[in-house]
């Protein structure tokens, strides 16, 4: 049994994935609850990749690929860091970005693209070929002609001088000066490019003026297949025959030069409405307009196959730009600052991996974080006279209880430390150890030594309720969120990014559904 899952599917769950992320109208965040999804950026692994699991094997610049196992998802909360909550406005979703350049033969849109009916550029099917570009206004512009024609079967280049340019909210269709023809879709705002567009995407958008122009079924395009030969020379109109109606197609056969005697050119004379499917029968023309005045251009059997009509999309071109362009692809943009989460993702430090994870749970309980920050690492406070440093990516020990860890962040000024553990040799012997009581803590690499402060709890003996965002008790805090909680649904490992207080990461994330 022959089934599959189409491209309509993918875009309506990119549609679904934004979606879950918007709070009811009329509805608060906290009564919302499981009406929305909580969707967090996280970023995490702090040591560099030529370590523990990937000793040997990768490089800080070669990162590892990516696993779809409960192993690496177990390793990534191990050593997360810290996340940062994202919004519906967070999110978009992008197309392909397909600069307009000279000297290219561009797709046109084609309704009936397939394994046997390949677009020029041997796409089998539209959203994999080259039929919209971005031009140098950040216009989106849909290619509707590329000069098709029995002579050019695969189109023609674009010429250096014939970029696309839209007038604003332009409706009609722009022919440029080598022959190619254009649907301006819209225009991009600055907001838009600044948090949306990258080297490689650009964010699907609309434009009220060209959505509620659009025509459901409203011809555009007709193409000449074959040109014919000994015709009667003259200008004719032919009824488009289908589902539609209304639909009218000119006709001129030359009577001199390389086209006498045949098709020279053919038009859509009026687009009509409602096509799904449309033909052109040459043996029923007419003279006039109105296909009142019968006329003869001398084909003698079903014409069909001179002409074939494009069908547009549904609701006509410029009526839904998600579902015409393929927009199953969605943007993430968030980005970290400085005072994120008064310190829940702090700076001075180096991640590794980023990604995206669903409906985390709150430390220690069942629900759902719905804070703008959590912290997902391990901290311990130490005494604020204390003037040694731990280094990043160290071993750390606590010898007396045999507790051992790796350093994400040492907050100098604060005196906190923030590391991981997990199931790595040298990391802790056998069973995972806390860190616990006033043992001393020595760094491998440093040979820094600590004791912790355990009598610092937050909002206690004049303490401040959180420090930098996280919450302790003597001396030692917890995560913010459980091991486990939530759903990690897309990650990427990189090449190690430093993090620093006079900068701002600006990570986007592209998931394709």
């Amino acid at each position: 049994m022959a089934s599959l899952v189409t491209d309509q599917f993918r875009i309506f769950s990119a549609k679904q994935f934004i979606n879950s992320l918007s709070v009811p109208t009329g509805v608060s965040d906290s009564v919302a609850g499981t009406q929305r999804q909580k969707l967090y950026v996280f970023v995490g692994r702090s040591r560099d990749w030529n370590s523990e699991r990937y000793s040997g094997v990768s490089t800080d610049q070669l990162p590892p690929t990516p696993e779809d196992s409960f192993n690496d998802l177990s390793e990534i909360y191990d050593d997360m860091i810290a996340m940062k909550r994202i919004s519906a406005t967070d999110l978009r979703q992008v197309i392909k970005r397909k600069t307009w350049k000279a000297g290219k033969i561009y797709d046109m849109y084609k309704h009936n693209y397939s394994s046997t009916n390949t677009a020029s550029s041997g796409a089998t099917k539209l959203y994999d070929s080259d039929f919209y570009v971005i031009n140098s206004q950040y216009q989106i512009l849909k290619c509707i002609y590329n000069g098709q024609s029995p002579e050019n079967i695969t189109g023609i280049a674009t010429a250096s001088n014939a970029e696309p340019i839209a007038s604003a909210g332009q409706t009609s269709i722009i022919t440029t000066s080598d022959g190619y023809k254009w649907k301006f879709m819209y225009q991009l705002t600055i907001d838009e490019v600044l948090k949306f567009v990258s080297s490689d995407f650009v964010p699907v958008s609309s434009d009220a003026t060209v959505v509620s122009a659009a025509v459901n079924g409203a011809l555009d395009t007709v193409l000449i297949t074959q040109r014919g030969s000994s015709l009667t020379p003259g200008t004719y109109y032919a009824k488009a025959v289908g589902d539609g109606s209304n639909g009218v197609i000119r006709i001129v056969v030359d009577n001199t030069g390389i086209y006498n005697g045949k098709i020279s050119t053919a038009n859509i004379q009026t687009p009509g409405t409602n096509y799904t499917y449309a033909k052109v029968d040459l043996t029923q023309v007419f003279s006039n307009i109105a296909c009142t005045t019968s006329a003869n251009m001398g084909v003698s059997t079903n014409g069909t196959s001179y002409l074939e009509v494009i069908i547009p999309p549904t609701g006509g071109h410029g009526s839904t730009p998600d579902v015409e362009l393929g927009g199953y692809r969605v943007m993430v943009n968030s980005k970290l600052e400085f005072l994120d989460g008064s310190g829940d993702v702090p700076v001075d430090m180096q991640f590794r991996r980023f990604g995206l994870i669903a409906n985390p749970i709150e430390y220690g309980s069942t629900t759902q974080s719905t804070d703008s920050t959590r912290s997902a690492c391990k901290a311990i406070k130490f005494s604020d006279s204390f003037t040694s440093n731990f280094t990043p990516g160290e071993v750390i020990i606590q010898s007396t209880t045999n507790a051992r860890g790796v350093v994400i962040h040492w907050d100098s000024i604060n005196k906190i430390l923030r590391y991981y553990q997990n199931e790595y040799s040298g990391v802790y012997q056998n069973a995972l150890i806390n860190f616990s009581g006033s043992n001393t803590i020595t760094g491998q690499t440093s040979n820094t030594v600590g004791v912790p402060l355990t009598s610092y709890t937050s909002g206690s003996n004049g303490a401040p309720s959180s420090l930098t965002g996280i919450i302790f008790n003597t001396g030692y805090a917890n995560p913010e969120i459980n091991k486990y909680g939530g759903s990690i649904i897309y990650y990427e490992n990189r090449k190690p990014i430093a993090r620093s207080s006079d900068q701002i990461e600006d990570i986007k994330l592209v998931v394709e559904f």
